[in-house]
């Protein structure tokens, strides 16, 4: 039983550490004990606190230098298991038959699905509009889930044919049956090449089940034997620190011109 006891001793500020690593998110709390107060491990202890995963001893205190039992671990390795992540990135691919011709505009668009992408093309040759309206959870894991952008990869090479000529990508929110836009970013460079690029919104906004997120492309086909290839289509998420979800009725600022946002973009292959 020594032996036993003396493996254990400090372990519940061990296992504080423990469990912050592997979480790997930040904490800042403090002053959570009195018993606490200056220990090496405070911060930690602290996070524990704060996410459910202990309450002390009693008295408003934590002791963390005795010993903890097999059970009070066990009590502690499942509170923690049952914290929702709260960093990285979560993509959520979306299916390519749900890209169709642009309604907005008189359009000759024409498109053709296949198991591994979709083409991009047209009746006759100009430019034609293509949209994309996405599905995406608002919360996942309990924490409400922050809008960052769209990923997309593509095949526009000479020997497609077609030019990508524009990503548009929007963030609305539902206001009295209304939309209102609150985040944009676009890309208007001429593409023909093959990539995966990522867009991300400048500031962008967590997400309430209300909102609605559009995918807007364009191609530019000399003639209608031309086309561009269109292989995945990834919203870019990511957890908050808001537990649940969002009403509707968050206070979300919408961008006041929407032109004047910076385009973000990232590529992965050769770029013309």
């Amino acid at each position: 039983m020594k032996f036993k006891h003396g493996m254990v001793i400090g372990a519940l500020s061990v296992f504080a550490l423990l469990v912050v690593f592997s979480a790997g998110q930040a904490y800042a709390s403090t002053g959570c004990f009195t018993d606490t107060n200056g220990h090496w491990a405070e911060t930690a202890i602290c996070w524990m606190k704060d996410n459910g995963i202990t309450s002390g001893i009693g008295g408003g205190l934590y002791g963390p230098e005795k010993n903890v039992t097999r059970a009070q671990m066990a009590v502690f390795m499942k509170a923690q298991a049952e914290i929702p992540p709260s960093t990285g990135d979560i993509y959520v691919t979306q299916p390519l038959t749900a890209l169709q011709p642009n309604g907005n505009f008189a359009s000759t668009a024409r498109l053709s699905y296949y198991d591994d992408y979709t083409v991009l093309s047209s009746t006759t040759a100009g430019v034609n509009y293509y949209l994309l309206s996405a599905t995406v959870p608002s919360s996942l894991y309990g924490r409400a889930l922050v809008l960052k952008g769209v990923q997309i990869c593509y095949d526009a090479t000479p020997f497609r044919g077609g030019t990508l000529t524009l990503v548009g990508f929007k963030h609305f929110a539902s206001s009295g049956g209304a939309s209102v836009l609150l985040r944009e970013a676009s890309d208007s460079t001429s593409r023909t090449d093959a990539a995966c690029r990522s867009y991300l919104i400048s500031s962008p906004l967590s997400l309430v089940a209300s909102d609605h997120i559009s995918l807007n492309l364009a191609a530019s086909f000399p003639s209608s034997f031309d086309a561009v290839y269109i292989s995945s289509v990834s919203i870019i998420l990511s957890p908050s620190a808001t537990t649940g979800t969002l009403s509707p009725t968050s206070e979300r600022e919408p961008i006041q011109d929407p032109s004047l946002l910076p385009d973000h973009a990232s590529s992965s292959g050769s770029a013309p």
